[in-house]
């Protein structure tokens, strides 16, 4: 090590003091550690100095160690004009927007259910997620389709009372699925995941009296499959098998798993 005086002292002091605490065996690669350290803390100096302002305004930027470090707000936005799904999101703690997707959710000529749910989920998806990329949005886009199969029919939502009778008449005493594609899109990334939940429910055997009495609530007219869950028609529900936020049009637990695979963190952050 080159002998500059005092400098030459502050040099051995910090690699002597490097070299024990952090176990070098050697003093020149202690020194050039220590070297090193004092270069980043001269870094670190200089960008407190210019970011310092800013990030005390700011509650996204941090420091830490040598490092400036840098949190963007990520949006959450549901694609989505269901009361239902919003409802689920609202009372699991998420802070989200919501904006419906205007797409055509008719079901193609020999669609099979799930390829039909799949295929509207994405289009509600890209649809938000194209819009968001435009305005240069840091945002997830999550969009669902929910589609109901019995006796290999499949139920959207009833045209009228006769519509909803006729779906009714196919649950009663018997089991049936739910299904429910989930689009979750990070348009920063432009990653996407998407999946198709099912869950089986079973109905007791309801009269004549009970369905046309469902009806007359206005319950119906709404939902795939004419009814729900989470309403009066709880009461005809004898059995579920798989996520009951499913039948309500958003499967919880694999949103939060989906979320997770994404970057999004639970503080609203990535």
């Amino acid at each position: 090590m080159k002998k500059r005086g005092k400098l030459w002292m502050a040099d051995w002091y910090d690699a002597e003091r490097v070299r024990h605490r952090k176990g070098f065996k050697t003093e020149r690669s202690a020194s050039a550690y220590a070297r090193r350290m004092r270069e980043a803390a001269a870094a670190l100096k200089k960008a407190r100095a210019v970011i310092g302002p800013v990030a005390s305004a700011c509650p996204f930027l941090t420091m830490r160690s040598s490092i400036v470090c840098y949190v963007f707000p990520m949006t959450l936005i549901l694609a989505s004009s269901s009361p239902r799904r919003a409802e689920v999101l609202r009372n699991a703690g998420f802070v989200f927007q919501v904006r419906p997707a205007d797409v055509d959710e008719t079901r193609l000529p020999h669609e099979a259910a799930q390829g039909y749910v799949r295929r509207v989920a994405q289009a509600k998806a890209h649809t938000i997620a194209k819009q968001a990329r435009a305005a240069g949005e840091h945002a997830i886009v999550i969009a669902a389709d929910t589609t109901v199969l019995a006796e290999g029919q499949i139920l959207e939502k009833p045209k009228d009372a006769g519509d909803a009778r006729r779906m009714l008449r196919l649950f009663s005493g018997k089991t049936h699925e739910v299904l429910t594609a989930l689009c979750i899109i990070n348009v920063p990334t432009g990653k996407e995941l998407l999946h198709v939940e099912k869950t089986r429910v079973e109905f007791l055997k309801m009269s004549d009296e009970e369905i046309e009495n469902y009806i007359q609530t206005g319950e119906p007219f709404d939902k795939a499959g004419a009814y729900g869950i989470q309403g009066i028609a709880g009461r005809f529900a004898t059995r579920i098998e798989g996520c009951y936020f499913n039948v309500l049009g958003l499967p919880l637990s694999r949103l939060w798993t989906s979320l997770q695979a994404l970057g999004w963190k639970e503080n609203g952050t990535m």
